[in-house]
């Protein structure tokens, strides 16, 4: 019977308010009966027992007909109005007005009313409930007197310490009970809410292999079309791969979108500014409008303002990924007519920054005022005209307004149904070049037509600073034709006695060298150079997410990922040089390379185990300055293996595995001479020697972290021990590959370049 009570009026599935109203009918059942019995001790009148008795019958009923029919709202005026407003005046007049206890049960229905009742109801119905009682005290002021009584002065001290105590114990109880039913469904809520963080860790897991599944054959695509463009000489097979490479780009962002979502919500989506050219974003943006709108059969145009400047700094990804979606959008809801993307400028209250408004107007079905504030909501999509399907997940809207809200900007829609809409973002960028943008409709775009932007900077002076002689050597090749003077330095104590002697404008440091790294030689910098204010570009083959943001806060200018390309190193130095000492020019790239000598050049590399693709990309397309990189590679082998022997003793050769001494060995020297041959062979494309090295590295790591007497470091001390011979014989095959691909490229190469 107990169970049966429980289950059907204080389950867990009831809502909180009706588990409290059954509690307090409850103890109004057990109050009305305690109350009959005491007026029976106390030879109340049979009238007065009789009422405390229908107030029982009266709870129980309510009690039975709430859970019955669910009409809970009822039952609380039923009990509001016939027990506490009508009920308690009469029996206040039966049982003596204010000279008799009744007063104390006010309070009680006081209580009552205000649990039961929500917001300003509750307040009125009390207020009133107060105006009734306190109107009965003032009309019974006078009409009774105590000699009048029917009880004497011993029972009314009897009667009056039962009613305080069994009122107190009433609410006591009430209140109790309450706290333990809130309580525990605090605890509920709690625990539901753990639950629902980690299904939302769930999702968000499912959503990253989704997206990484789905990303895997884009980026195949994607780099296809890169040899395609690089390699192709017929015009109109690379336009076509232009167009390819430009929408699967764009594609590519569209699948991350619901990767998005959930990077969003939980605050982990990463941003990532640089400076990009403005005529290179409208170029993209125009591609993708202009092929979405010819499959539909609309008119699309393009309005820039001539005042739009033509480099910037910001957020290019996200920037191309919010017009993207209003370019999807406006193409979706358009069935005849036209689209227009525009671009202008704002300009704000600080300098250097403007408001970069890109907006996308359509001639589509338009947007009915009550939608609109439905329109940025996730997963969320607008009434359509009957019979009209449209695909989509609902997402691209509410992921532009959060990518938007990221980056501090403002995003909004004007729209009139049935004639069409306007979708505007305005996003701050920091202005890099104010020149006026140059005509995106005969920009090149000069990874792909044989040109490439450069710079010449012959009265700049720059110091490269890494511990290894071939990445310096390297890296002064690739800034040959900048005409920079280049000095270098092979560690930090070298670099602070360089900086001592000269001025730099500009100095390029590898991040992590033996005895001083590169952060402790920038802190001496700064502590021994009273002003220093030459910017440090770091230099790391270390290109996992949160680096970046790591070395900018502690104080580096900016941050190239190893192997450098051409481009980028390029980049970021004419963005930290003084404008005054650099000359921009557009530069041919070398036309004397017949397609069929890389393919030669191509599959004699592949049997060395070297990249001529890779090799090319980190040398800009450039085959004669990928042939002097390589023979700086194949110099420097022997220095590698000099570097090895001393970190490893016995490591001289690939046939001497059994000679290997582990227990003389320097791991910590070892793991930055695997780092720096990581870095050299990935600058000539040497990939399985990259990452055998990149393997020993950090396994070398992992033995300066683990207890010298564990299991552990006994395995990976074994493994660095087997896999030594493997590096040595990958770097002589790369390094005798890469020496005879130099040669055949000398041979054929002009004389004058």
């Amino acid at each position: 019977m107990f169970k049966l009570i429980n289950n059907t009026f204080f389950s867990r599935k009831l809502d909180f308010r009706v588990r409290l109203f059954n509690i307090l009918a409850v103890i109004g059942i057990f109050v009305s009966l305690a109350s009959t019995a005491a007026s029976f001790i106390l030879g109340e009148p049979a009238g007065i027992a009789l009422i405390y008795a229908c107030f029982a019958l009266l709870s129980a009923w309510l009690l039975w007909y709430s859970a019955k029919s669910g009409k809970y709202q009822l039952c609380y005026f039923i009990t509001i109005v016939v027990i506490f407003m009508i009920g308690f005046p009469v029996f206040f007049f039966m049982t003596g007005a204010y000279f008799g206890t009744l007063p104390y049960f006010f309070i009680f229905a006081i209580v009552f009313t205000v649990f039961m009742l929500e917001g300003a109801t509750a307040l009125i119905v009390a207020a009133v409930e107060l105006l009734v009682y306190a109107g009965i005290c003032l009309y019974a002021y006078g009409r009774y007197v105590f000699d009048e009584f029917y009880m004497s002065g011993s029972l009314v001290v009897i009667d009056t310490i039962f009613s305080f105590t069994i009122v107190s114990a009433a609410l006591g109880l009430c209140i109790f009970l309450h706290f333990r039913l809130y309580n525990r469904q605090q605890r509920e809520l709690e625990t539901a809410w753990e639950e629902s963080k980690r299904l939302s860790e769930v999702k968000n897991v499912f959503l990253a292999n989704m997206s990484h599944e789905i990303r895997t054959p884009i980026n195949v695509m994607l780099g296809m079309t890169e040899m395609v463009l690089r390699d192709s000489s017929d015009e109109t097979i690379r336009d076509y791969a232009g167009k390819i490479q430009n929408s699967g780009s764009m594609l590519l962002v569209l699948v991350s979108n619901l990767l998005d979502v959930s990077k969003i919500e939980s605050g982990k989506l990463e941003m990532s500014e640089d400076r990009y050219r403005v005529s290179e974003l409208i170029k993209e943006l125009y591609e993708v409008g202009a092929e979405s709108s010819r499959k539909k059969g609309l008119s699309f145009s393009v309005q820039v303002d001539d005042d739009l400047p033509s480099e910037l700094w910001g957020d290019l990804l996200r920037l191309k990924q919010v017009a993207a979606n209003f370019l999807s959008n406006a193409t979706k809801y358009t069935d005849s007519g036209s689209v227009v993307l525009k671009f202008s400028r704002k300009e704000t209250s600080n300098s250097g920054v403007i408001m970069l408004c890109i907006s996308v107007a359509d001639t589509g079905i338009g947007i009915r005022d009550e939608n609109l504030p439905l329109l940025f909501d996730a997963f969320t999509r607008v009434e359509l005209p009957a019979g009209r399907y449209i695909e989509g997940t609902g997402l691209g809207l509410a992921i532009a307004k959060d990518l938007t809200e990221l980056i501090h900007g403002q995003i909004g829609v004007e729209s009139e149904y049935g004639s069409g809409s306007e979708f505007w973002v305005e996003i701050p960028q920091t202005v890099v070049d104010e020149r006026p943008t140059e005509d995106w409709r005969t920009s090149r775009d000069h990874a792909g037509d044989g040109m490439e932007e450069s710079f010449t900077a012959p009265d700049a002076r720059i110091l490269i600073v890494d511990d290894n002689a071939d990445n310096r050597q390297t890296i002064g090749i690739l800034l040959k034709r900048t005409l920079l003077r280049v000095d270098m330095a092979g560690s930090g104590a070298e670099c602070l006695e360089a900086v001592a002697r000269s001025d730099y404008d500009v100095i390029l440091m590898d991040y992590m060298m033996p005895d001083m790294d590169g952060l402790e030689t920038l802190r001496r910098l700064r502590e021994g150079n009273a002003g220093f204010r030459t910017p440090v570009i770091a230099l790391t083959a270390n290109a996992v997410a949160g680096v970046e943001d790591k070395l900018i806060a502690e104080g580096f200018a900016s941050f190239i990922t190893k192997p450098v390309q051409t481009r980028i190193l390029e980049d970021a130095l004419a963005a930290h040089l003084p404008a005054g000492l650099v000359t921009q020019h557009v530069i041919s790239r070398e036309s004397w390379v017949p397609p069929e000598l890389k393919e030669t050049l191509a599959r004699d590399l592949a049997v060395f185990g070297v990249s001529l693709a890779e090799g090319l990309r980190n040398a800009s397309g450039d085959l004669s300055l990928l042939a002097r990189m390589a023979d700086v590679f194949a110099q420097g082998c022997g220095e590698s293996i000099t570097e090895l022997r001393e970190a490893f003793p016995g490591a001289g050769g690939t046939d001497r595995l059994g000679s290997l001494d582990t227990g003389r060995a320097d791991f910590e020297k070892l793991r930055h001479a695997a780092h720096s041959l990581k870095s050299r062979a990935g600058f000539v494309g040497a990939e399985s020697l990259q990452n055998t090295a990149q393997t020993v590295e950090q396994l070398c790591a992992d033995l300066g972290a683990d207890d010298p007497g564990s299991g552990a470091a006994g395995d990976n001390a074994r493994a660095v021990e087997l896999a030594i011979p493997l590096l040595l014989l990958l770097m002589e095959r790369a390094a005798k590959g890469l020496k005879a691909f130099a040669a055949h490229v000398h041979a054929v190469e002009p004389r004058e370049r």
